[in-house]
């Protein structure tokens, strides 16, 4: 019988899984923030009629926007060898359970 999967190696793309799910959730409150506090300022610009610090909140948005993008996109990564993972693991399993176990080959 072949191992198709170390269960170290399944185990480490959950812990990745678990990971990119924590920095895709942590990236987007970090850009609901950025874009909270940038609806404030604009608000708060067109009232006064001064627009200078919005430049600088629109480049922390956009750089929040790109970095909420980047953990997607590994959370997408890991989500797909994560189910990679859990087929082989499955086939493996069902492999397992298909070929009797000769108690001769036991001692």
């Amino acid at each position: 019988m072949t191992v198709l999967v170390f269960l170290s190696a399944f185990v480490e793309v959950q812990r990745d899984l678990d990971r990119a799910r924590r920095a895709v959730a942590e990236a987007k409150l970090a850009l609901t923030i950025c874009r909270e506090k940038l609806d404030c300022v604009v608000d708060h610009a067109f009232a006064q009629r001064k627009f200078g610090p919005i430049e600088t909140l629109f480049r922390e948005e956009e750089a929040a926007r790109k970095v909420c993008e980047r953990a997607m996109k590994h959370l997408a990564r890991s989500e797909e060898r994560w189910v990679s993972m859990r087929a082989a693991l499955a086939s493996e399993e069902e492999q397992a359970q298909a070929w009797p176990i000769l108690r001769h080959r036991l001692h």
